[in-house]
Order: structure tokens, then C-alpha cells, then sequence
């Protein structure tokens, strides 16, 4: 049996607003950002949490505090959650990154698998990576529910892997701040589930 699982992007950030591409740099919610962590606390107070998972940026850190406080629980940070590293990219608005390398640039908005960003993450390291990581947190844990706090990049993997998407589509699924995407792996492979029943009772940790 595995778990359930609820992917949660990071609330908004001041560079989400301005449109600045963070990669896996450091950068701190926005005031708008730290409201939707507490409210999507408010809202999961009474699921039956097994566990929480976050990236270790602290965007993602910063979202969890919340969960963590609500349901009693540890967060347990994992470099392995992290965005996909941008290359030369990280730190640039989406404006500048087209204007100073075109080339590059057309070169990842026509999303080539194997293009690490010069220096960054490439498609398939990053779908191999999060794979790699879902299962691993999975095997964890019997069964249950875990919460991962994470990144928009994050989920879109994940959603592709349930939805058997080629990476060379462009996203075409929005990726809310502070909203679950919850899924769950059988023997067929990853699946998008439906959410959870809230619950009072926390389900023993496998």
C-alpha cells in the first residue's frame, strides 16, 4: 500500500510577482504569500497528515511553517524537492533571460529534453530526479498521507508522470500557489487522486 500524496506549491513570492525567474535561489514569500500559507493551513487543519515534506528553500520552508503548527507536525526538508536549476537564467526576469540569450532562450521555450540551461537542470535530470523522489518518500511510508511542500516545477512533473505527458509539451495545467495536487502510485505506475476526507485522527506514520 502507498501513500497519498498532496503536492503543494510555495505561496507567492516578490519575484513571482516581477516575474524573475528563482531556479533554486533563495527568495522570501510576499506578504500575499505568507496569507495563502495560513490559509491553506486553516483548510488542511483536520486532514489525518502523515508526514510533511518540504523543499529546503525557504519559500517552501517558510509555506510549511503553517501546516506544521496546525497539525503538530515536524517539517522535514529535502534538497531532492527543489525547483529545477535554471542555468545561466536564475536571477534574470523572463524579459532580460530573452533579451541577453536569444538563443538559449529559444532553445528552452522550444523545451529540448537534454538542454541543461548552460550550467542548470535539464527536462529529463529533472523528471528522473523527482521521480526518483516521490517513490523514495513513498517507500517510506506504508500508507498514510504526506504533505510536499515544493515548487511549481515540481508539480508539473508530477502531473505529467500521472498523466503520461511528453516533457516537449509546453505546461498547459496551472500550478496555483498553496493549492494540493494529490496523487498516489500503484503497480501501473502514478495516478491523480481524488482529495482526502478530513479526519480528527492523525494516521499512524509508516
Amino acid at each position: 500500500m502507498t501513500p497519498l500524496i498532496g503536492l503543494i506549491r510555495h505561496g507567492e513570492t516578490g519575484w513571482n510577482r516581477s516575474r524573475r525567474i528563482q531556479g533554486q535561489l533563495d527568495t522570501l514569500l510576499s506578504t500575499r504569500g505568507m496569507r495563502q500559507a495560513r490559509t491553506l493551513a486553516s483548510a488542511l487543519r483536520h486532514m489525518p497528515v502523515t508526514a510533511i515534506y518540504t523543499s529546503d528553500l525557504a519559500r517552501a520552508r517558510n509555506s510549511a511553517i503553517p501546516l506544521a503548527l496546525q497539525l503538530g507536525l515536524p517539517i522535514r526538508p529535502d534538497s531532492a524537492l527543489r525547483e529545477r536549476h535554471f542555468g545561466r537564467f536564475q536571477g534574470l526576469t523572463t524579459h532580460e533571460a530573452q533579451t541577453r540569450y536569444p538563443q538559449q532562450w529559444q532553445r528552452h521555450r522550444t523545451r529540448d529534453p537534454e538542454y541543461d540551461l548552460d550550467g542548470g537542470e535539464s527536462l529529463n535530470g529533472f523528471m528522473q530526479r523527482i521521480d526518483t523522489t516521490l517513490r523514495a518518500l513513498g517507500e517510506q511510508h506504508v500508507a498514510g498521507l504526506l504533505l510536499l511542500v515544493a515548487h511549481a516545477g515540481v508539480i508539473d512533473m508530477a502531473q505529467r508522470l500521472c498523466h503520461g505527458l511528453p516533457l516537449e509539451l509546453p505546461r498547459n495545467h496551472p500550478v496555483a500557489h498553496c493549492t494540493p495536487f494529490w496523487l498516489r502510485l500503484d503497480g501501473s505506475g502514478w495516478h491523480e487522486a481524488s482529495p482526502p476526507l478530513p479526519g480528527s485522527r492523525k494516521m499512524r506514520p509508516g
